[in-house]
């Protein structure tokens, strides 16, 4: 609560304020009354959906926060009270008191939900207590995600030194997982594993049986987008290298593929007859497509690439000066008509919302 006068900050209960010595007549639970309930019902959907849009409207006052705050505390929704604290802990306009940081401390506590234990500790780093993470590790060790118990082994491996049953089972949990983004992601991060100097982050390092299961994983996913990166992953590494700025290092430079593994891999993007992986390969994107690919290969690759009726892909192989310049009348005249289809498409969206109080999405 804070004075209607100078703005001082008073404690609940205080009937006065000690800095200019103004009346204070305004309480929290009487400020609930002011909010709308349709107003109150749209800062906790956007608080419940990872956003603090109304919350943090300049209409909405700090009187009216903490009448926010004391609503979220009455929902006992650990989710909420994750992003009141969140928002909360980096703003200076508004401080929680002690009760209203223990007691949303304690919703988040006593839901024994190990997603929400994990995004606590991911996102909350400073607001618990020693007691309170070593309570929240205990429950995010138990999780069956493996991204959350990779970001947990990372960023609390410290700690977990000294907790070894969970230590050990945040790491079942990632070297066990059956998720192919996942797996890329971890073959990914060995790089960054390799080159610590920090002993504790150099143990996240996995071991050649655990760099082939992820490889596995991948490869009998029929994944197409991973399949296509880390068929490239080598290459990509090294154009990285040489130019940062230009070319993503989020790729795995420890894997290595045997003939058979790319002659799958291949298989997997050329039955898929991505139009978008096609693109992004023959338009040497991510390198040479003449290095992994036969003749054979490309020329299927650019039959799924003249074929599509995917406006976006179709104006890229347009603009593209590689693509282009090969396109046959014929090929030329289906891709023109492709993106023409979209934007013929788009107009009459948009005479659809002028006649209409409909949003163009809604019309889609």
């Amino acid at each position: 609560m804070y004075c209607s006068k100078c703005g001082n900050k008073a404690e609940h209960g205080d009937r006065f304020c000690i800095k200019c010595g103004t009346k204070l007549n305004f309480t929290v639970e009487e400020n609930v009354e002011t909010l709308s309930q349709e107003k109150i019902e749209e800062i906790i959907k956007d608080l419940n959906d990872g956003t603090v849009a109304a919350f943090t409207a300049a209409e909405l006052t700090v009187a009216e926060k903490e009448a926010v705050v004391r609503i979220a505390i009455k929902q006992q929704d650990p989710r909420l009270a994750i992003s009141i604290l969140n928002y909360l802990n980096s703003v200076k306009e508004h401080k929680l008191t002690s009760q209203e940081k223990m007691e949303l401390k304690w919703t988040i506590l006593k839901s024994k939900d190990t997603e929400i234990a994990c995004s606590a500790l991911l996102n909350l780093g400073n607001v618990f207590t020693d007691p309170e993470r070593k309570t929240l590790r205990d429950i995010a060790s138990k999780t069956t995600n493996a991204y959350w118990a990779y970001g947990i082994y990372r960023e609390e491996c410290l700690e977990l030194v000294h907790e070894p049953e969970n230590r050990k089972a945040l790491r079942k949990t990632v070297v066990e997982t059956n998720d192919p983004k996942y797996a890329f992601e971890f073959l990914s991060a060995q790089d960054e594993n390799l080159e610590s100097y920090d002993k504790d982050l150099k143990s996240l390092e996995f071991s050649k049986e655990e760099l082939e299961h992820f490889k596995q994983i991948i490869l009998s996913s029929r994944d197409v987008d991973i399949a296509y990166k880390l068929l490239f992953s080598k290459e990509q590494v090294e154009k990285a290298k040489k130019d940062p700025d230009m070319f993503d290092y989020t790729f795995p430079s420890v894997i290595d593929l045997t003939p058979n593994e790319q002659e799958i891999l291949k298989k997997i993007i050329l039955e898929s007859k991505n139009a978008y992986s096609a693109y992004d390969i023959l338009g040497g994107l991510r390198g040479n497509p003449a290095v992994i690919f036969t003749d054979i290969e490309r020329a299927l690759l650019r039959e799924i690439l003249v074929q599509t009726t995917n406006p976006t892909v179709a104006r890229g192989v347009l603009s593209n000066p590689i693509l282009s310049q090969s396109l046959s009348q014929e090929e030329r005249a289906h891709l023109v008509g492709a993106q023409n289809e979209d934007s013929k498409k788009r107009e009459e969206i948009k005479k659809k919302w002028r006649e209409s109080n409909k949003t163009p999405r809604e019309i889609e």
